[in-house]
């Protein structure tokens, strides 16, 4: 029974399974492997705004509570919550560290540009930070 308990308390704290959000199957992909290799991660996430809520959903919220500045979000992305997939495969292009693993072109450093695709006017206001210059130093 005391097990039981335990594993209901987890899977009810645990906001992948507690919200019953619609994750990617691309993610999904990478949090089954990757929950074993990098749980801290895995973990980190589970607990973030990214996996809590989809950007349709988050977009519907107003006033300073909303947290997606760009007036639109790539239909594509929508409808699930923001997982590894929806970052770390966003314009493979555009990243020299973009490399195949498991049928994805993935990128390991997420850049402001991609964060842009929701959040565009903090990706502005990013820019003007020196901090954000600090690599072509």
């Amino acid at each position: 029974m005391i097990i039981l308990t335990v594993c209901l308390c987890v899977l009810i704290h645990n906001p992948a399974f507690a919200n019953d959000t619609p994750l990617s199957e691309a993610s999904a992909e990478c949090i089954d492997c990757h929950a074993s290799i990098h749980p801290g991660i895995v973990n980190g996430w589970q607990k973030s705004r990214h996996a809590m809520i989809t950007p349709q959903k988050a977009m519907q919220v107003e006033g300073v509570a909303r947290k997606v500045s760009s007036p639109t979000v790539p239909e594509s992305l929508q409808k699930v919550v923001v997982g590894c997939a929806e970052c770390h495969t966003l314009r493979p292009k555009a990243h020299a560290d973009t490399f195949e693993h498991n049928g994805y072109e993935v990128h390991v450093v997420v850049s402001p540009d991609d964060c842009q695709t929701c959040h565009a006017t903090e990706r502005k206001q990013y820019a003007k930070n020196i901090m954000a210059h600090a690599h072509g130093n």
